[in-house]
């Protein structure tokens, strides 16, 4: 048990706390549990930091090819495009642009966070060590990007119909071509985030007798890393829908497959170490499909080139050896040169650089001295 009270300059006066507890049933099995109450205060660069540029790709409601009608082409009008070019005026380019900016404003997140799991550590095979955890972690006045990013804020906007929300006042039309400018996503303090799922893990080692280099022996290790990501939501503000991402990848959210894990087999001997490593993704819907099933749209793949992304395996490898303070070490990511997904909700660009690996298969090496 344990607890803090803090008092910051901007952010006010806040409370945290946590009380957990373990029960060690045998020699083989441990229970654990806790209950946290966090606080996070918004950072220099949240508040005060610089502006970064971003390029979203979308077909923003007032465009020709968007079909403004009724209240959204009331909006438009409000907006500053005059009645006659509704239906006429058509966005230029694939991509509005954008500028991500701080917020002075912030005020801090709090968050709960309840954690459940054990530790099994059997007697008929000692060196084996299991972790499974469940987590559930809810976030209010969470700190993001208005709206979720650029491409929320406008659809806040137009979901919104008031020229004056919050959403609709983070741009503004040039009064000669009717375009987006001055298009500024500020950090908020959005409605909530919420994120529930299951982590775990298993790591075994053994010692080989005669299978080494020199006819020593040899060890090897076996770990195995799982996580199953059973819920992430976000709401952009109190009123807004709640929006489920997971299982799915863009609309300015990287992907966040339901599964992830990574497997890894080490050999070493008299200084050599061996290592593959294999990472695994599952498949993950495109945001404009995922909307549309939700939506219960006859046709959800229409005007979707990429509504899923499969399942991806990447392997690596790599090999040190250290001869006293030396250590010799290189390796090969990427080993089958496996491609990024082209996505038809990019984040940026046509894929997702962040969750997949867009350089390839690709070589490195390294000399350490240990001093």
């Amino acid at each position: 048990m344990a607890g803090r009270h803090s008092d910051y300059s901007l952010a006010g006066k806040v409370n945290t706390y946590k009380v957990g507890g373990e029960w060690q049933v045998n020699r083989s099995i441990r229970f654990r549990s806790e209950f946290q109450r966090t606080v996070r205060a918004p950072n220099l660069h949240a508040l005060f930091g610089g502006t970064e540029q971003a390029f979203p790709q979308v077909i923003e409601p007032c465009s020709a090819s968007a079909n403004p009608t009724g209240a959204i082409a009331g909006l438009c009008i409000a907006q500053g495009i005059p009645a006659s070019q509704v239906g006429v005026y058509q966005q230029n380019g694939a991509a509005i642009t954008g500028l991500l900016v701080p917020n002075p404003n912030l005020e801090p997140e709090k968050s709960d966070t309840v954690t459940a799991g054990f530790v099994y550590t059997p007697r008929w095979l000692e060196k084996l060590v299991v972790n499974v955890d469940y987590y559930d972690i809810k976030i209010e006045n969470a700190i993001a990007r208005l709206g979720g990013g650029a491409i929320g804020t406008l659809q806040a906007c137009f979901a919104s119909l008031d020229i004056n929300s919050v959403f609709c006042k983070a741009f503004s039309r040039s009064p000669g071509n009717y375009e987006i400018e001055d298009f500024r996503i500020p950090l908020a303090n959005v409605g909530a985030l919420r994120s529930s799922g299951v982590d775990m893990s298993a790591d075994y080692r053994w010692d080989v007798d005669g299978f080494g280099i020199g006819g020593k022996g040899s060890q090897m290790g076996l770990m195995l890393l799982a996580s199953r990501t059973n819920r992430n939501t976000f709401q952009a503000n109190p009123g807004a829908p709640v929006i489920e991402r997971a299982g799915t990848v863009g609309g300015d959210t990287v992907a966040i497959p339901k599964w992830r894990a990574n497997a890894q087999l080490t050999w070493a001997s008299n200084g050599l170490q061996l290592v593959w490593d294999t990472q695994y993704l599952s498949s993950v819907k495109d945001r404009k499909y995922a909307n549309a099933l939700a939506a219960g749209k006859a046709d959800p793949r229409a005007g979707i080139a990429h509504p899923t992304v499969p399942s991806y395996l990447y392997h690596n490898a790599r090999a040190s050896y250290t001869v006293g303070k030396w250590t010799v070490s290189g390796g090969v990511r990427n080993l089958f040169d496996k491609g990024a997904p082209l996505l038809s909700s990019p984040i940026e660009g046509n894929t997702d650089a962040n969750t997949y690996d867009v350089i390839g298969r690709y070589f490195y090496t390294g000399i350490a001295l240990a001093l």
